[in-house]
């Protein structure tokens, strides 16, 4: 069952050699109802070359949102890549029609393996341990839905 799904259109603009600025919009298509965010954020490499991805977003009826990812990129070949990951999100007020509660939301640890066709487009597979947190937690379980688990992810990554 697709718990989650999301979709992501950012434009990012270098504002350092290793860093860029991005704004542009996300459209969660589940949990249920659908909501529209504008996004902004930075990307970059840290140093140890740790890929962090930063957004703030901002939706409708004053809901707002931030999401911080940490990525590093282990090479198996040139084009075979493994990626550990870690994620935490956090919501700035209770949404309880979708039942995300306000503050830190959910958390992720895991790892996908993707291959690179072309730098520009990769599937990838993986698997994630997802947890719902606080108040987002004590909604799953009201409802009497799980608060976590492993999970199979997969998905394209693109860019141009």
């Amino acid at each position: 069952m697709l718990d989650e799904a999301e979709l992501r259109v950012l434009f990012g603009r270098s504002f350092s050699r290793w860093w860029e600025l991005t704004a542009g919009v996300r459209q969660d298509l589940r949990p249920r109802p659908s909501h529209t965010w504008f996004a902004v954020g930075v990307h970059g490499l840290a140093p140890q070359w740790f890929e962090i991805d930063a957004n703030l977003y901002v939706g409708p009826a004053g809901h707002t949102a931030a999401r911080v990812e940490a990525e590093y990129e282990l090479l198996l070949t040139n084009r075979l890549v493994l990626q550990p990951l870690l994620e935490l999100s956090l919501a700035g007020k209770d949404d309880p029609d979708r039942g995300i509660g306000a503050g830190l939301s959910t958390g992720e640890v895991g790892f996908r393996l993707r291959y690179e066709v072309r730098r520009e487009m990769a599937p990838y597979a993986g698997v994630v341990w997802h947890r719902k947190l606080f108040g987002t937690a004590d909604f799953a379980r009201a409802q009497g839905r799980d608060v976590g688990g492993w999970h199979f992810v997969a998905g394209l990554r693109t860019w141009f």
